[in-house]
């Protein structure tokens, strides 16, 4: 069989067409899977840029939370817990505290702990208080509210009559003198 022009003409545009429609649909779906592949990986991109935006603005609270509270508390601190030059009348203030109830008081240096930018130093300390019974208890109550950053560990506290004596070991603490505090 021997086709004529117009057959041979027709069988090589259809197949022309053919093979362009294949060509189509292979570019369509090679350019629909890069696409798609394009989608998830700028998803997965908001997702991790919506995180570290959260992240950043969790930094920016807790940086102005620190500037607003932060400082405030560290000029608290700074005020509170002494350097260790301002702790020399320690044994002095606590005689002052037991003459105004008229006590006596025993003051015995135990050790020291140097203190540096990481952690508080300390002198420990032994007291004996003698006098009054009320005012050895009303003393315990001042040392609770003592003005330097202490603790006050095995209070023994004996009574005879109206006499009472008390014998405690004390820890006060100081700071590393770094000049200024903390500013905004």
């Amino acid at each position: 069989m021997q086709l004529n022009a117009f057959q041979k003409k027709l069988l090589f545009e259809s197949s022309l067409t053919l093979v362009l429609i294949a060509a189509l649909l292979g570019g369509i779906w090679y350019f629909g899977s890069s696409i798609s592949t394009a989608s998830d990986n700028i998803s997965s991109m908001r997702g991790e840029l919506a995180m570290r935006s959260n992240s950043l603005n969790s930094l920016a609270a807790l940086r102005s939370e620190y500037r607003t509270r932060g400082i405030r508390g560290l000029n608290a601190m700074y005020n509170y817990v002494p350097t260790e030059e301002q702790l020399i009348n320690l044994r002095q203030e606590l005689m002052v505290l037991t003459s105004k109830s008229n006590l006596s008081l025993q003051y015995t240096f135990l050790s020291e702990a140097p203190a540096n930018t990481a952690t508080f130093g300390s002198y420990n300390f032994r007291i004996d208080v003698a006098g009054d019974y009320n005012a050895v208890l009303n003393f315990v109550d001042t040392l609770q509210n003592f003005r330097y950053l202490s603790s006050f560990q095995g209070f023994s506290i004996t009574r005879t009559a109206d006499r009472g004596t008390l014998s405690a070991k004390g820890t006060v603490y100081f700071r590393e003198d770094t000049g200024t505090p903390a500013t905004l």
